[in-house]
C-alpha cells in the first residue's frame, strides 16, 4: 500500500493561538513515502506518489499505482485544457475524471487490487485551502477535509497521526508560554490593533509531518511503508512548492551531518512509463 498524508493548515491544534486573536493564511500539506510493494512481496523504494496537478494544486495516492498515476494524469490534463483548476467544479470534475478512468482502466485488473485512495490538496487565489478525499469504494464522492488526514496502511497512519499531534500540542504550549511571558507587549500589539502571526507556519507543519513520516519509515514499523520521503506546501503566495527536508541526530553538528529525508526527484519513477513526473508540469 504506501502512507500518504493531507493537512488542512491550519490544524485545530492552533486554535488556541487564533482564539487569542492571532492570524493566518490556510495552505495546505501534502506528504508521502514512496515505497511500491508488489504482490510476490518484494518492493521498490523510488516510486512516485505526490504529484503536481497545476500551479497551486496537487495530489497523493495510495493503492494501484497505474491506477493512481492515471485518475491523476487524466485529472491534469482535464483541469489544464479548462485553465479552472480552483474553480467551484473541481471536486466534480475529479470525480467524473476518477470514474472514467478507473472504469477503463481497472476492468484489466484483479479484483483484490483495484484499490485506489486519493487526497487532492488545492489553494485557491483568494487564499481559500481546500483537502478532498477519494475512495474507489464510494465512487469517488469527494469528501472535504480539515486537519491531519491519512490515507493507506491504517497503523501507521494512526501512529503518524500521534506523534505530530504530540508535537504541534508542544510546540502550542511553548508559544503560549512566551506569550505569557510578554503579555504587557502583546496588550500593547493588541490596541494598536496589530495582529499577531502565528510561528508555527505551513512550512513547520511540513518539517514536523516529514518528521513523523520518516520515524515510522525508519521505525519499521509496516513493511509495505519506505524509501524516502515526498513533500510538498500549497500556499496562495508560492503556489505548488516540493520540499526538500533533511535531518541530523547529532544537535552540535559535529557529527556526519544531515541526513536528507526526501527522495531526489531525478531518482522518482512512475508506474506507467511516460507519465508525467513527481513535481514538473513540462513533462
Amino acid at each position: 500500500m504506501t502512507l500518504a498524508i493531507g493537512i488542512k493548515y491550519p490544524v485545530k491544534q492552533l486554535d488556541r493561538l487564533l482564539k487569542q486573536g492571532s492570524v493566518t493564511p490556510e495552505a495546505i500539506v501534502l506528504a508521502s513515502d514512496s515505497r511500491w510493494t508488489y504482490p510476490n512481496g518484494h518492493f521498490k523504494d523510488y516510486g512516485a506518489k505526490l504529484f503536481q496537478l497545476g500551479g497551486d494544486a496537487g495530489a497523493v495516492y495510495a493503492g494501484k499505482s497505474a491506477l493512481g498515476e492515471l485518475c491523476l494524469t487524466g485529472l491534469r490534463n482535464r483541469l489544464k485544457a479548462q485553465q479552472v483548476p480552483h474553480s467551484s467544479y473541481f471536486q466534480k470534475i475529479a470525480q467524473q475524471t476518477f470514474q472514467e478512468v478507473y472504469k477503463q482502466v481497472s476492468k484489466g485488473i484483479c479484483q483484490s487490487e483495484r484499490v485506489l485512495y486519493m487526497l487532492l490538496g488545492v489553494c485557491e487565489s483568494s487564499g481559500k485551502a481546500e483537502l478532498y478525499r477519494f475512495r474507489f469504494d464510494t465512487d469517488f464522492e469527494p469528501e472535504q477535509l480539515a486537519g491531519i488526514q491519512a490515507i493507506g496502511c491504517r497503523e501507521p497512519g494512526k501512529i503518524f497521526g500521534k506523534l505530530l499531534e504530540h508535537e504541534l500540542n508542544r510546540r502550542v504550549r511553548e508559544e503560549l508560554s512566551s506569550r505569557r511571558r510578554h503579555q504587557k507587549d502583546l496588550a500593547y500589539l493588541n490596541k494598536l490593533g496589530l495582529k499577531i502571526p502565528i510561528p508555527i507556519t505551513p512550512y513547520d507543519i511540513a518539517m514536523t509531518a516529514g518528521y513523523s513520516l520518516n520515524a515510522i519509515i525508519e521505525s519499521n514499523v509496516s513493511n509495505l511503508v519506505g524509501g524516502k520521503l515526498q513533500c510538498a506546501v500549497i500556499t496562495k503566495e508560492d503556489g505548488f512548492q516540493p520540499l526538500s527536508l533533511a535531518y541530523t541526530t547529532d544537535p552540535t553538528n559535529e557529527g556526519p551531518g544531515f541526513t536528507r529525508a526526501t527522495v531526489q526527484q531525478s531518482k522518482l519513477e512512475t508506474a506507467i512509463p511516460g507519465l508525467f513526473g513527481c513535481y514538473s508540469l513540462n513533462d
